[in-house]
């Protein structure tokens, strides 16, 4: 993981896609998955998700709250 302050964040709104290297991930579906992702956040040591997406992503928000992860989820969608 890396820490992003504002030099490395200002100058990306213009360009498409994410810096972040975010990606769906079928692995996440399952609970072996699901425990690795929690595994990963704890070890990281991080107070809290933010997650931007869809019904999708509230999915996945609510099974990492289930597992004791503070998350914050933003809606964007369409549906």
């Amino acid at each position: 993981f890396q820490r992003l302050d504002i030099g490395d964040v200002g100058d990306i709104i213009h360009r498409g896609g994410t810096i972040l290297k975010t990606a769906r991930s079928e692995e996440f579906k399952t609970e072996a998955g699901l425990n690795k992702a929690v595994e990963q956040v704890k070890k990281a040591e991080f107070s809290a998700i933010i997650a931007i997406g869809g019904d999708g992503t509230l999915l996945g928000c609510q099974k990492l709250v289930e597992k004791g992860i503070t998350v914050f989820h933003l809606p964007a969608t369409i549906d």
